[in-house]
């Protein structure tokens, strides 16, 4: 047994991105006070002092669901939950306001079997479905539990829940392994109307009978945190016939609306854009890099996150609004090709070199921060995977990328990304700068909007919304792969 399945089945919180393959280094422990080593790669050894160096706990999770009105206080509670497969984040409101009366964050301590959802998926299937649903309960237990305590209010009326449809398999016990091998059928998507102590296991008496529902998905990889951000997106529409929606996290989720459809999708853009597969990547921490730019100097020029009280950090990594204006600045000053080869012309620490890559900074530690030729391949691939699925969708409407009126961001990553850059090195095919914007955790705004008024009401319009999706199974399609390799490169 390594280190690694050691933690995992007692419990112990660890970021292991790329499912314990050994590829990611972000699984770091010590071993009798040595130096950091990866527990996927480390033999566990009985009695020996182990310690988690991942800076993880420290991650900004996204959780702004308030739209709040002029409407009076009702003091009726509920509470809404994103179950993510990075994050979970909740809010307490005011069910006749809607007022935000307190909100909670976490990390899914999933994590620790993989980044992305086809890590989880091979977790299940190697015999650890029953561990991953009782830390995801447990998860989603600590949030609604926080909300309870920080606010003082026990008399919660309605628990909303939503999630990509792994996470919703996983919660709920379902088979997961068929989610991975084609043809990708779901055990169940459809709305769930329960209870906390039967959905989440409640035993506290006074919320185990809460009414709980969890929000009806598409298909196997369009889960109902998808729906949830359309309904939310539907209830806020100005009049808009074409508008598109993206989480560009590792499943990159995509909708796009055409008058009375909804043409939804997902495809595998990785765990590049949350910090993974990047050598200097990282999470949304206290000391990543979230934005940056290449100054007349070559040098780069970048904002870091700080703790929380708000003191500057030293920078330690890019995040994944910093990795893509990473990119973007490479490509903008030239300093690679269309294909995203690196120039070699030059060596110092404001430029690249081929067999180091782009230096961003020198570490205070000593060593230097290095956006490597690898980590270029690596976010070419991602974003030709987002950018091929949105053409496919925009061919499947009948339209053009010019054509979208707006296109919304959604997700804490897509809150943060630098609209420029994601257009610059072609993310998102077509579509006006002036038409991006970020509208954060939809998710979980809409599970939040479910909270406001009548409840069988809105399932009625959730029930109508999610008839109007049609699942496009991008695999299938002809033109992706000549779509995917045609947007490996960049424009210049």
């Amino acid at each position: 047994m390594n280190i690694l399945e050691y933690l995992n089945k007692n419990n112990i919180q660890i970021s292991a991105v790329c499912g314990g393959n050994g590829t990611c280094g972000k699984c770091l422990v010590s071993v009798d006070g040595g130096e950091p080593v990866r527990a996927c790669r480390t033999e566990y050894r009985e009695g020996a002092d182990i310690r988690v160096l991942s800076a993880d706990e420290d991650m900004a999770v996204l959780a702004d669901a308030s739209d709040t009105g002029d409407t009076a206080d009702s003091g009726r509670y509920g509470i809404a939950v994103d179950v993510g497969t990075t994050t979970i984040a909740g809010v307490l409101c005011d069910r006749g306001s809607g007022r935000l009366m307190g909100r909670a964050t976490k990390l899914n301590s999933g994590r620790s079997f993989g980044a992305d959802v086809i890590s989880r998926i091979k977790a299940a299937g190697e015999g650890y479905s029953v561990e991953m649903q009782m830390k995801l309960r447990s998860d989603i237990k600590e949030v609604i539990s926080e909300l309870i305590r920080t606010t003082g209010i026990k008399d919660i009326e309605l628990i909303s829940l939503a999630g990509n449809t792994t996470m919703i398999h996983t919660l709920n016990g379902y088979y997961l392994p068929p989610l991975g091998t084609f043809p990708y059928e779901p055990a169940h998507t459809g709305l769930i109307d329960s209870d906390a102590g039967q959905i989440l296991g409640f035993e506290e008496e006074f919320i185990r009978n809460t009414r709980t529902i969890v929000f009806p998905g598409v298909s196997a990889f369009v889960g109902s945190d998808i729906v949830a951000g359309l309904y939310y997106l539907n209830s806020r529409n100005t009049g808009e016939r074409i508008y598109g929606m993206m989480d560009i996290g590792t499943n990159g989720e995509m909708a796009l609306v055409k008058d009375s459809t909804i043409y939804v999708s997902s495809t595998a853009a990785g765990p590049v854009f949350e910090g993974g597969e990047i050598s200097c990547g990282t999470g949304s921490v206290p000391g990543a890099i979230d934005h940056m730019k290449i100054g007349e100097d070559g040098k780069a020029e970048y904002t870091v996150i700080g703790d929380h009280s708000g003191r500057p950090r030293p920078a330690t990594g890019l995040c994944g609004s910093g990795v893509i204006d990473c990119v973007s600045e490479l490509v903008r000053t030239r300093r690679c090709n269309e294909h995203g080869t690196f120039a070699s012309d030059v060596t110092d620490d404001s430029t690249v070199a081929t067999d180091a890559g782009y230096v961003i900074t020198r570490l205070p530690v000593g060593g230097r921060l290095v956006f490597t030729q690898d980590d270029m391949r690596h976010v070419q691939l991602a974003k030709a995977a987002i950018a091929a699925g949105f053409e496919i969708l925009c061919d499947k409407a009948g339209i053009i990328g010019v054509d979208v009126q707006s296109m919304f961001l959604a997700g804490g990553m897509g809150n943060g990304i630098n609209a420029k850059s994601a257009l610059r090195i072609g993310m998102i095919p077509g579509v006006t700068e002036k038409c991006v914007s970020g509208v954060g955790n939809i998710s979980l705004k809409g599970a939040a909007k479910l909270l406001e008024g009548d409840t069988d009401g809105r399932l009625k319009d959730i029930a109508a919304l999610r008839d109007r999706c049609r699942p496009v199974d991008l695999a299938s399609d002809p033109t992706f792969q000549e779509r995917y390799v045609s947007h490996m490169d960049f424009d210049m």
